[in-house]
């Protein structure tokens, strides 16, 4: 038995299923509102909260709340060879923050990779010791079949992940049956509690706005194993509203752009947790500001939230205009996601290059990296005393005595 059905059997508030029907301040967008619709009572939907939860809705109900990091892996000198002690750091780190989970992602190290197993077996080891979660992102594009899709949600579960993020991508000419009857394949391979993945794609235009098959995914809140909609930092807020209110009565929203958390959460009751992204950029140990703000919406103390998130702007911000540019065309700020988990005591390293262009994945240089401590500093964030020159070679290299005079290359790091 792994780890996610050992917790299947945690208690249920069935309460907490029902949405609760708060109404909008006036601080609401009513222009963005009125698109959608005015806020009422929710219709109740075939299938939804009349029946009982599966084991994995209600895993993820008691389970998934807070938020979630990305931990992106480290390396020795040669950028080959995993430094497992770099990654027990970032682990224990994810577990100092307050995260619920910490998420690996196959970017530099795919599921082929002979250092796959190795490296989430140091993950899943040290989650294990540290009392989080442990997740994986799958993903796939529909024309090319799914027997690979399968296979990486069957391994995920047989090591131990307690959930997994799934993502597939269709055509021009995929139809919303077809989109469906291919998750409903990837989903029926595993009891692994599963989030889909809202992001924009400007290939399925035809399935709903920004390419994000909204009906699809309804259809897919019925099955037991779908607990969650994790909602990219792009997705504008109407849409974002239209996901949670076509889902939210059977599945977790979980929002990364969190200025929208606090409006969705005084429509919807299952804005409670939000995942798999570069947390560590909005807080630090010492001031877990994105931890609180998910705690005070659990709690519907929006006073709290308000100025929880007031506190947190500058970060924000700043975060936000980095990476959403980025995402668009398919990439991420990656070195700089690294610099932001070192600030707060992340292991930090150097990334291989990968061949990528500099809109997909910008370089680090030094005034980047001075402004995002003026970020930090402006939303009070406390962070390492540590030399800049420890974050080039890593917190755990860095105690072995190595130094950057002994890195054989420095791809995307400009001092």
């Amino acid at each position: 038995m792994n780890r996610a059905d050992e917790n299947f059997s945690v208690d249920f508030n069935r309460r907490d299923i029902l949405r609760k029907t708060a109404t909008l301040g006036a601080v609401a967008a009513v222009a963005t509102l009125s698109s959608v619709g005015a806020i009422s009572a929710p219709p109740v939907m075939q299938g939804s909260s009349r029946a009982e939860p599966s084991a994995q809705k209600t895993w993820a109900k008691n389970k998934l709340r807070g938020i979630e990091n990305i931990l992106l892996p480290s390396f020795l000198p040669d950028l080959k060879a995993i430094d497992e002690e770099a990654i027990r750091i970032d682990v224990r780190n994810a577990a100092a923050q307050g995260f619920c989970s910490t998420s690996v992602f196959p970017i530099w190290i795919r599921e082929s990779d002979p250092r796959w197993r190795g490296l989430c077996e140091v993950v899943l080891k040290e989650s294990a010791r540290s009392g989080i979660l442990t997740s994986a992102g799958v993903g796939g594009r529909v024309a090319d079949g799914l027997d690979v899709v399968i296979k990486r949600l069957q391994v995920l579960e047989a090591m131990g992940f307690s959930h997994a993020l799934l993502s597939l991508a269709g055509t021009r000419e995929t139809s919303a049956d077809s989109l469906y009857d291919a998750y409903r394949r990837c989903l029926e391979s595993t009891k692994l509690p599963v989030l889909l993945y809202a992001n924009i794609n400007k290939h399925m235009l035809q399935l709903g706005p920004s390419g994000i098959p909204i009906d699809v995914f309804s259809r897919l809140a019925d099955l037991p194993n779908v607990v969650g909609v994790k909602i990219s930092q792009p997705v504008d807020l109407t849409t974002s509203f239209k996901i949670c209110d076509r889902v939210s009565d059977k599945l977790l929203c979980a929002p990364v752009n969190l200025d929208f958390a606090p409006l969705l959460s005084r429509s919807f009751s299952n804005i409670q947790y939000s995942g798999q992204w570069s947390s560590e950029a909005v807080q630090t140990p010492g001031k877990p500001l994105a931890v609180n703000l998910m705690n005070a919406l659990q709690q519907r103390d929006f006073e709290l939230a308000f100025k929880i998130h007031g506190q947190m702007q500058p970060a924000l911000q700043h975060f936000y205009q980095l990476q959403a540019p980025t995402i668009v065309v398919g990439g991420h700020p990656w070195l700089h996601l690294k610099y932001y988990s070192w600030l707060g005591g992340g292991n930090g390293g150097l990334l291989p290059d990968l061949g990528l262009t500099a809109e997909q994945v910008p370089p680090l240089t030094r005034a980047d990296r001075a402004k995002i401590r003026e970020a930090f500093r402006a939303s009070g964030l406390p962070v390492t005393d540590a030399p800049e020159e420890q974050f080039v070679v890593g917190r755990a290299a860095w105690d072995r005595g190595i130094r950057p005079e002994n890195l054989p290359t420095r791809p995307l790091y400009f001092s």
